[in-house]
C-alpha cells in the first residue's frame, strides 16, 4: 500500500481527492495538512510515499516547501497540483525544476471530476510504480564518430533531470539536441524560457518549422510532435498528426525521423 499525504488549503479540495483516493486499497492516505509549514511537520512525521501538493498557498507555498524538502534527509515523490493559467503554469514549472516528479491541473470544466479522478489514479500509480531500467553493456570503442543530433524523452521527473543535464553540459557543447517532453502547450514555452534562464544554455520551444544549427536545443511544443528532415541541413517540424500511445508530442516519431535522416 503506498502512503499519500496531501498539503491544500482549500478543505474542498482535500475532500475531493480523499474521496477519489479512498476508493483505491493500494492508497492510504495518513495525513493532511493546510500550509506548508504544518504539511513539513507531516512529511517528517509520517515520511509518506507520495506527497499531492498545491503549489500556491499561504505562509508557505509549494516552491518553497519543495526547497526545504531538498536540505531533509527524506525527500518523498511529489505530484503538483495546479490551475489552468499563466501564472500558475509557471509557478508549476518552478516546482518541477525544484524537483516535484510530475503534476495535475485543477479540472475547469468538468462537474462531474471524472477527469481529474482518471488523471489522478493515473498519476499516482505511476508514481508509486516506477519502470525498471535495465542495465546494458556496450563494447566502448575509440573511433566513434560524434553523433550528429541527440534525441531525448522525458516524462515523469523530466524537467528537473534535464535542468541537472544541461546545469551541467559546458557551454560550448556544439550537437544539436531535440527533445520531447510530454507537457501542453503553454508548459513547453515556460519551460524552454525557464531553463535558459536556469542554465548556461539557450533553449527554444519549436516553432512550425526551423533550421537545426550547431548548439540548437530545442524542445517540442505541447500538443505537436517534432520530427526531423535532412535536406541541405537538418530542419525540424511541428506537426499535429494523431497522438502516437495517447501522446503528443511522442518519442516515437521524433526518434523514427532522425534515425532516417
Amino acid at each position: 500500500m503506498t502512503s499519500v499525504l496531501i498539503i491544500d488549503d482549500s478543505a474542498f479540495t482535500c475532500k475531493v481527492l480523499r474521496r477519489i483516493i479512498s476508493k483505491y486499497s493500494q492508497f492510504s492516505i495518513v495525513a493532511e495538512a493546510r500550509n506548508g509549514y504544518e504539511g513539513l511537520k507531516k512529511i517528517q512525521e509520517h515520511q509518506p510515499e507520495i506527497v499531492i501538493l498545491d503549489v500556491e498557498m499561504p505562509l508557505m507555498t509549494g516552491l518553497e516547501l519543495l526547497k526545504e524538502v531538498k536540505k531533509q534527509q527524506y525527500r518523498p515523490r511529489f505530484l503538483l497540483f495546479s490551475a489552468h493559467t499563466k501564472k500558475h503554469a509557471q509557478i508549476t514549472i518552478d516546482c518541477l525544476l525544484a524537483g516535484g516528479s510530475d503534476y495535475i491541473c485543477k479540472p475547469q470544466f468538468d462537474p462531474s471530476l471524472k477527469t481529474l479522478h482518471e488523471e489522478l489514479i493515473s498519476k499516482l500509480t505511476n508514481l508509486c510504480s516506477p519502470s525498471p531500467i535495465a542495465s546494458l553493456s556496450y563494447p566502448i570503442t575509440t573511433n566513434t564518430l560524434p553523433p550528429k543530433l541527440i534525441c531525448i524523452a522525458t516524462s515523469t521527473g523530466g524537467p528537473d533531470t534535464l535542468k541537472n543535464l544541461f546545469s551541467n553540459l559546458k557551454p560550448n557543447f556544439s550537437i544539436p539536441i531535440l527533445i520531447v517532453q510530454h507537457m501542453p502547450p503553454i508548459f513547453t514555452s515556460l519551460l524552454s524560457q525557464t531553463l535558459s534562464r536556469q542554465t548556461n544554455h539557450t533553449i527554444i520551444e519549436a516553432k512550425d518549422q526551423g533550421k537545426i544549427c550547431t548548439n540548437s536545443i530545442i524542445i517540442a511544443k505541447g500538443g505537436t510532435h517534432l520530427i526531423v528532415k535532412q535536406q541541405q541541413q537538418y530542419v525540424y517540424q511541428s506537426v499535429e498528426t494523431p497522438p502516437v500511445h495517447g501522446l503528443r508530442p511522442a518519442a516515437d516519431l521524433l526518434f523514427s525521423s532522425a534515425a532516417t535522416c
